[in-house]
C-alpha cells in the first residue's frame, strides 16, 4: 500500500513538472515572438494610388507584398515585391502569394513602414521586371535605392527620387522603356548618377541634372534615344564614358565650367577635357 502511494506521489510530481515546462515553454516562445531577430520578413500591405487612395478591383482591395529584411532596430530594406497585377507567386508563405487580377493600370505606393519600422532602403533588383507597374510613388524615408532595383520595369512611366535618397545604384533603372519624366528633388544628398543608372530609357525627351550631382557614370543615359533637350548645371565635375552616347539632342548644351572630365564617346567635341 505504502508503495502504490509513493508511485501515486512521484507520478503527480511528474505531471506538475510537466505542465511547468510548457508553461515555461510558452513564455519562453512569447518572449523569441517579441525578439527582433525572429520578425516578419513579409507584409502585405493595401495597394494605393498616388493620392493615397485603395486600388480596387470590383470593390476588393488589391494587395502588394513586400520581403524586406532588417537593417537595424528601427528601419528596413525592401528585398522583394510581389504583386496581385503581376501574378508572381514565387515566395513559399501564403501571405506572400499573389492574386492575378488585371488591371489597365497599376500605382505602387511604396510604404513609409513595414512590421513598424521605416523603409530605409530598396535593395537590389527589389522590382526589377515588374512590367505590371506603371507608376511608383517612392517614400520621403527612402536614402537608398540598389543596383538593378527597376530594372526592364518596361511600363514604368514616371519617377521622382525624394531628397533623402543619397545612393542610386548601377542600372537601378535600367530598359524602362517607357520611362518619360525622371524628377530630382530640389535638393539632397546625392552626388553620383551611376553607370547604366537610365541607361535603354527610350522614352525620356528631356532631361535637367540638378548642380548636386557631381559625377555622370558610364553610360549613364546611353541610348535614350528620345533625348531631344539636356540641360547640366554648375556644379557638375565628371561625365563618363558613352554617358550620352547615341541621344537625340537637338542642340548640345554648353559644358559647365566646374566640368574637368569629359569621357569617350559624348556628343562634346572636347579634346582637351577627355580622358
Amino acid at each position: 500500500m505504502m508503495k502504490k502511494c509513493f508511485a501515486l506521489l512521484a507520478a503527480c510530481l511528474l505531471l506538475v513538472s510537466v505542465f511547468a515546462g510548457c508553461s515555461k515553454k510558452k513564455s519562453d516562445k512569447s518572449s523569441l515572438q517579441a525578439d527582433d531577430s525572429v520578425a516578419p520578413t513579409f507584409e502585405r500591405v493595401v495597394s494605393l494610388d498616388a493620392s493615397g487612395n485603395a486600388q480596387t478591383v470590383s470593390g476588393a482591395p488589391i494587395y502588394d507584398c513586400y520581403t524586406f529584411e532588417s537593417i537595424d532596430s528601427e528601419t528596413v530594406m525592401i528585398t522583394g515585391f510581389y504583386s496581385e497585377t503581376k501574378g508572381k507567386t514565387a515566395a513559399a508563405s501564403e501571405e506572400t502569394q499573389s492574386y492575378v487580377r488585371c488591371l489597365d493600370q497599376h500605382t505602387v505606393c511604396v510604404p513609409e513602414k513595414l512590421a513598424g519600422k521605416t523603409v530605409a532602403k530598396i535593395g537590389e533588383y527589389a522590382f526589377k521586371q515588374h512590367t505590371e507597374i506603371k507608376n511608383i510613388v517612392l517614400p520621403a524615408t527612402l536614402t537608398f535605392i540598389g543596383q538593378f532595383a527597376f530594372d526592364e520595369c518596361s511600363n514604368l512611366q514616371s519617377v521622382a527620387l525624394p531628397a533623402a535618397v543619397a545612393e542610386l545604384g548601377i542600372a537601378a533603372f535600367r530598359g524602362c522603356t517607357s520611362l518619360a519624366a525622371v524628377t530630382f528633388a530640389a535638393e539632397s544628398g546625392l552626388t553620383t548618377l551611376p553607370q547604366q543608372a537610365f541607361s535603354g530609357c527610350t522614352s525620356l525627351q528631356s532631361l535637367q541634372i540638378p548642380g548636386y550631382i557631381k559625377a555622370i557614370g558610364d553610360g549613364a543615359f546611353l541610348n535614350c534615344t528620345a533625348v531631344t533637350t539636356l540641360i547640366l548645371n554648375e556644379g557638375l565635375e565628371t561625365i563618363g564614358n558613352q554617358a550620352f552616347q547615341n541621344t537625340n539632342l537637338t542642340v548640345v548644351p554648353a559644358l559647365p565650367s566646374t566640368v574637368t572630365t569629359v569621357g569617350a564617346l559624348n556628343p562634346w567635341q572636347t579634346p582637351e577635357l577627355s580622358q
